[in-house]
């Protein structure tokens, strides 16, 4: 499946490198043919919409700006904040050497001077006096450690005690891997452009960006397609078209029982975790295979679980107990072994059931997860795998 097969607003959010974002924003501008400026205009009003949450009427703003186009996004948004509160106070400062400036930065600063509004000096300002800051040193381009000035702002930033909104991206992390690119800014909010990128989700960058919005700034959809993401995630809405409609007359039983098989004496934690995903993924029924000392402490932590436990002081489960367990095996929609269960001769017995019954008909039928210690389990018995070999096969 890939992002061209759906419209954007059938809920399908996609997820981009920084190739991917540069290649819809050049498709947008050059080959469809929407000017650069109009972009940036939307981007800059959602920006601004951001931050005047954040403001009161008294509330000094400042946006620090490279000398790019997500600079450009920076000025811009405090023209627009200007232009909507004449009594907040909007500052800007540009970061770098002037002749790198972008032609859209060029112009935002032509039009933003037209407005009243002239950078400040950077030597002589205090970020820390300003109740909100506005990030737009660097965007989704940026591929090198950052050094020198910048870092140096960037460390002003994150000392600064105010509030951090970033444009599209918080300064030093890198939009595909989300790694921190020698320094980065730690915002309150990221306001990014269009799509989602990858690095605004991912480890380390996820813990620099704060709540995320994602801005619609009027990329077409044909520019989308045309570089097709190969990520994407799905909003709240098409998720709940997606999940099927419970009818009023229906019961646990009609959707669906887990069995999961897992947990030990000194390992609850995992057993709880796998057996409530079930329910959370829409399970009607878990089953519940066990170390008797679980039974009390998961009964208090899932009671809508059947428990059924085997004997900890046995190796290996009594004849009654297979036939038990079994049955509980025959009964499901799908299987989990393994989770805390540890590496024993009961984990390897259990195992055993398993593998046995999936050479059956009905095991045949029923997908089965061998996780955690049932992969250590697996691995430490050579004459398992053989039935794991027949089974699979």
């Amino acid at each position: 499946m890939c992002i061209s097969e759906y419209e954007i607003n059938e809920g399908i959010i996609g997820i981009v490198t920084a190739e991917e974002a540069r290649e819809i924003d050049r498709i947008s501008i050059e080959e469809i043919g929407i000017p650069s400026l109009v972009l940036m205009e939307r981007a800059a009003l959602a920006l601004a919409d951001s931050i005047i949450e954040y403001c009161d009427e008294r509330s000094r703003v400042i946006a620090v700006c490279g000398t790019g186009n997500n600079g450009a996004d920076g000025v811009a948004a405090i023209r627009i904040l200007k232009e909507k509160s004449k009594r907040l106070t909007c500052d800007i400062i540009v970061v770098g050497n002037p002749e790198r400036h972008t032609p859209e930065m060029k112009r935002q600063l032509d039009i933003a001077k037209g407005c009243g509004i002239i950078p400040l000096d950077i030597a002589e300002v205090d970020l820390s006096s300003y109740d909100v800051i506005i990030d737009c040193i660097f965007g989704v381009g940026l591929s090198r450690p950052v050094t020198g000035i910048y870092s140096d702002c960037i460390y002003d930033i994150n000392e600064s005690g105010a509030c951090v909104i970033s444009a599209d991206i918080p300064s030093g992390i890198c939009a595909t891997t989300g790694n921190v690119l020698g320094n980065a800014v730690k915002a309150d909010k990221t306001v990014t452009f269009g799509l989602l990128k990858r690095g605004l989700i991912t480890y380390p960058g996820v813990y620099y960006t704060g709540e995320v919005i994602v801005a619609d700034i009027g990329f077409p959809l044909n520019a989308v397609k045309k570089v097709n993401p190969k990520t994407f995630t799905y909003d709240t809405k098409l998720l709940s078209k997606l999940l099927p409609v419970r009818g009023s007359r229906a019961n646990k039983g009609s959707f669906g029982r887990v069995t999961v098989i897992a947990g030990s004496s000194d390992m609850r934690g995992a057993l709880y975790f796998a057996a409530s995903a079930s329910y959370r993924v829409g399970c009607g029924l878990v089953q519940i295979i066990t170390c008797d000392k679980n039974k009390d402490i998961i009964a208090s932590m899932l009671p809508e679980a059947i428990v059924y436990t085997w004997n900890s002081e046995h190796k290996e489960p009594d004849e009654g107990e297979k036939r038990l367990i079994k049955d509980f095996l025959d009964m499901s929609s799908a299987v989990v072994f393994g989770p805390g269960l540890g590496v024993s001769d009961m984990s390897r017995a259990l195992l055993k059931i398993i593998l046995d019954w999936k050479e059956t008909d009905k095991g045949r039928e029923i997908p089965l997860v061998i996780d955690a210690d049932g992969i250590n389990t697996l691995a430490g018995f050579d004459d398992l795998f053989s039935i794991s070999d027949k089974t699979s096969g």
